[in-house]
């Protein structure tokens, strides 16, 4: 699978992105709101976009949520990751999981199964 990491952390982004490496998969990452958009809209396409909730902690404040719109316009399954339980607002925007932090690669691996496993509603 093609897949969008957008994580703030240095070490987080690192962590994730060897450990779906590790699981096979091809990973694009990036750490803000703007170059996670500009990914999302450009001409590549992703099978699934790993989120965290905060993206930016200072002002101007950054949320993963509000990709949600350029997700689902680009037919992007997404799931949110964060520290703190979030799982109610991420599914509430349309997220297909989520995931809290610190997780493993198991449970990584499992949701993503459960996203490669629901029909896609349009192709890219």
């Amino acid at each position: 699978m093609k897949i969008l990491i957008v994580e703030d952390s240095p070490a987080q982004r690192l962590l994730y992105e060897d450990m779906l490496t590790d699981l096979g998969h091809e990973v694009h990452v990036v750490s803000n709101f703007t170059d996670a958009a500009d990914r999302l809209i450009s001409s590549l396409v992703f099978d699934l976009a790993l989120i965290d909730t905060e993206l930016n902690k200072t002002e101007p404040r950054e949320y993963g949520f509000d990709l949600a719109p350029f997700c689902q316009r680009h037919n992007t399954p997404f799931i949110g990751m964060s520290l703190a339980n979030a799982e109610i607002q991420w599914l509430g925007c349309g997220a297909c999981g989520f995931l809290c932090k610190p997780f493993t690669p198991e449970a990584l691996e499992a949701a993503i199964a459960k996203v490669a496993a629901l029909p896609r509603l349009f192709k890219p």
